[in-house]
């Protein structure tokens, strides 16, 4: 298990009420959705002064790692870890209300071992409030611009084909080992910023050489006209043709994945009045042993899978 805490350092006093009510939101989002490429949420700690997600682990760290670490990786570990991403957005943007990432980005997307595969990769901060406990969505837009749509820097609405186009870029990073944008010329964040508005993109020439229908692929998603995006559905049918080209094996996986995952969802997580923590069920000395590890004490006198926690000194 992995411990998300809500930091509340530094935000003005007035801010941090309407902070709890989006984490609360957060947690009653998160607990009702349940998909092989979703981070999976557990629990949450809601006691006073401390405020946390209980995440499942993800034993091989993020996809940023990854792309910048010093091992290179196959071809088919690129279209495995695409499709799971893919496969992950598309089931949060099949549920009603569609629901938008708005942070979509390799430090967001975290691998766990699959022993065929090598990776199994998980989209995680998709919480409607997730990304904005400190920071609103243009603040960032100024910070990191290079996964925000064109559109989302230009002030306006996110959508889902604003997370496709970070998909997009995201996608050009699995390929080309760096984050794109690197050749163009500017000294400060705005200007790059407003050279992705006026329509420039990295080059694909070196992907077109050696795989023309993910460059087709990539072009598609980050064009200049957001209507012709596609949507997740079409990037995934559009993955598992491409792969057919490149390894077989791995696209009749990958079309077995596509049709036996469907929307499923968990009853979800509840607040319930006068408890401060929910936990998935399990046997208490699971519970025991995992929170004795994070110095928090544990009281199971709570009946059910609520259970009342406090943070050792």
């Amino acid at each position: 298990m992995a411990v998300k805490i809500l930091r509340t350092e530094g935000i003005p006093s007035e801010e941090v009420l309407e902070v709890f009510r989006k984490f609360r939101k957060e947690v009653s989002i998160m607990s009702a959705l349940l998909h092989l490429n979703l981070v999976g949420l557990k629990g949450y700690y809601f006691g006073e002064g401390r405020k946390a997600l209980i995440m499942e682990l993800m034993n091989r760290g993020d996809l940023y790692s990854l792309i910048n670490g010093p091992n290179s990786y196959p071809l088919s570990v690129t279209l495995k870890i695409a499709f799971d991403i893919a496969n992950g957005m598309n089931y949060l943007h099949s549920m009603s209300p569609v629901i938008l990432h708005q942070d979509l980005k390799p430090p967001n997307i975290l691998l766990c071992s699959d022993e065929k595969w090598g990776y199994l990769a998980k989209v995680a901060d998709f919480g409607l409030s997730a990304k904005q406990y400190l920071a609103s969505l243009k603040e960032r837009a100024v910070e990191t611009p290079v996964w925000l749509a064109p559109e989302i820097l230009s002030g306006k609405e996110y959508s889902t084909k604003s997370d496709v186009y970070a998909f997009g870029i995201i996608l050009y990073e699995l390929l080309e080992h760096k984050a794109p944008f690197k050749n163009f010329d500017f000294r400060f964040l705005t200007e790059l910023k407003q050279l992705i508005i006026s329509g420039k993109r990295s080059s694909l020439d070196r992907i077109r050489t050696t795989s023309p229908e993910l460059a087709q692929l990539i072009n598609d998603c980050w064009a200049n006209d957001p209507f012709a995006w596609p949507s997740f559905s079409q990037i995934l049918q559009s993955l598992i043709k491409i792969t057919q080209v490149y390894d077989s094996s791995l696209s009749s996986f990958l079309r077995t994945q596509r049709a036996f995952i469907t929307s499923t969802s968990n009853p979800g997580l509840e607040f319930e009045p006068g408890y401060e923590t929910c936990l998935e069920p399990h046997h208490p000395s699971y519970w025991h042993q995992f929170f004795h590890q994070a110095k928090i004490t544990v009281n199971f006198t709570i009946p059910k899978k609520v259970l009342t926690l406090e943070k050792n000194n």
